[in-house]
Order: structure tokens, then sequence, then C-alpha cells
């Protein structure tokens, strides 16, 4: 099968799809197009055909067409839903997550949640049962993984100064990431504020602990920082971090065990800290 008649044969077998049908499917601009509208919000899915043609030739049709209708059906359920992803301490909450979707790391949880009720920025959120997701057929670690995608883009990552967060200004600062328009976040390397640290968090202070497993976040700062940090979960709505270079660990491990006794035990997250490794590309316990 060439190009040109993979294009038609995929567009006829996406419009059969059951899922799928009385959506709007559209190929341009060698893209295909998924779009419609749920709870009055537009919402679209793109895939590149020259991708899709190569997984086609490497994988197969069946293969190529499931990997289509699991991202559309996590897709939908998210959009449906209003689904986000907020962190939890493990261990405080072992019961409630008994029949939650969620993943571990450590002693944090990252959580399901989804949206009951909605009005303005206020949100009353319940958690995600398996149930209700078991009759849709999606997987725990692509569910997740685009769940953490889309609790970013209605609550983006934010990195301040210790200073600047004190008072809570310019809340509308911090951009950080590549992707996201605006004046960005720039590390001066100035040693008093190293020692200080910086804050990472969300645009609103909401949750903001889960901008760490963003995608892309942990090696962003790396590069901002030039190399390893030191992690310390203050709660669930912050994070500090430290370049390594200003050597504070202990000073640092006292601070966040002085944080979380001080905080609400429903917003404390974990005592540890963690090293990111530019080497091994991954967070580690020190």
């Amino acid at each position: 099968m060439d190009y040109q008649e993979f294009q038609v044969e995929l567009c006829l077998t996406i419009l059969r799809k059951e899922e799928i049908a009385g959506k709007d499917v559209r190929m341009r601009d060698g893209r295909l197009y998924i779009c419609w509208n749920v709870a009055g919000r537009d919402c679209v899915m793109q895939w590149e055909l020259r991708k899709l043609y190569e997984e086609f030739k490497r994988r197969g049709w069946r293969s190529m067409i499931t990997t289509i209708e699991e991202h559309f059906r996590v897709q939908y359920f998210l959009n449906a839903h209003q689904v986000m992803v907020r962190p939890l301490n493990f261990a405080r909450s072992r019961l409630e997550l008994e029949d939650g979707v969620y993943k571990r790391f450590g002693d944090i949880s990252l959580v399901l949640y989804a949206a009951l009720f909605e009005a303005d920025e206020d949100k009353v959120m319940m958690q995600v049962s398996r149930n209700m997701v078991r009759q849709w057929k999606m997987a725990d670690k692509l569910l997740l993984e685009e769940a953490l995608r889309a609790t970013c883009e209605v609550r983006p990552p934010r990195l301040y100064r210790s200073t600047d967060i004190v008072d809570m200004a310019g809340f509308e600062e911090g951009i950080f990431m590549p992707e996201e328009c605006g004046e960005k976040f720039c590390v001066l390397g100035n040693e008093k504020e190293g020692m200080r640290g910086y804050r990472l968090t969300t645009l609103g202070h909401v949750n903001g602990a889960v901008a760490l497993f963003y995608p892309g976040v942990l090696e962003r700062l790396a590069e901002l920082f030039g190399g390893d940090y030191y992690i310390g979960f203050i709660s669930v709505h912050e994070v500090v971090v430290h370049p390594v270079q200003y050597k504070i660990l202990q000073e640092m491990k006292a601070a966040i065990l002085r944080a979380n006794v001080l905080c609400d035990s429903r917003e404390m997250l974990t005592d540890k800290v963690y090293r990111y490794c530019c080497q091994q590309g991954r967070m580690v316990e020190v």
C-alpha cells in the first residue's frame, strides 16, 4: 500500500469506528485530525500522517489503528470528565487509593481526579475509581501520561525565586518551559539565590508539586541550572530546588522536616530529599 492509498484507507477505517463515528474526521496539511465537542468545549486530536504511515509499515495496520483508538479513548475520557492529576502522600492516602488510579513514586502518589462541579476558577474534584475507567479499556500508564499533559495545560508549571514567592507576587510570571509563550524565567547563577533555592509550583499555586512530574520539566530544570540539583517537597503545593554546587544538602533536609511539621497533615507529601542526576536522567533519593 503506497502513501496515497494509505491515507484513503485510513480515513475510511477511522470513520467506521464506533467510538469515533459522528466526530469530525479530516486530513489536512499532512495531518489527521479528529474533532469533537464535549461539555461545550471544542476538543481536537492530531497525528502526523507520515509518522502513522511509518508505524503502519513497521508494525502493521491493526497495531497502528489500535494506537489511534487508545489515544482517542483517553483524550475523550479526559475531556468528558475534566480529569486532572493530584499529588498525595501514599501512606496517608492508602485506604482511599485502594480503588483509585495512580502512579507511585516513593512516598508520593500521583492520583487521577475528575471535576464534579466547576465555576470560574473553583472546582469540586472527586477521585477517579477503577470502575469508572474499566469500561473504557485504557492502560493506567497511558491514562496517567495523558492526564499529566492535560493537567499541565490547565495549570502550567511556574518557577520562582524564594524571595518572590513569599507574597505570591508576579504569579503570571515564572514561565520557564520553551513551548509556553511569555517572558521566560532566567536563572542567574547567583550564589545567595542558589542557597535560598528556587520554588517550583503551578499557576495558581494549586497542587503545585505535580509540576515536577510534567513531561520535560526535570530535564528543563537541569538545563537552567547547568547540571544536577536537589529536590525537596515543601507540601503538595510546592517544591524547592537547589543547584548541587551550593552543597546545602543537610540544611535542606532539616528545612524540609521543619516545613512538614508545620503544614497540614493532608498537605504533607514526603520528608525525603532527592537529587536529579543528569547522567542517569532520573531522580534518586539522597
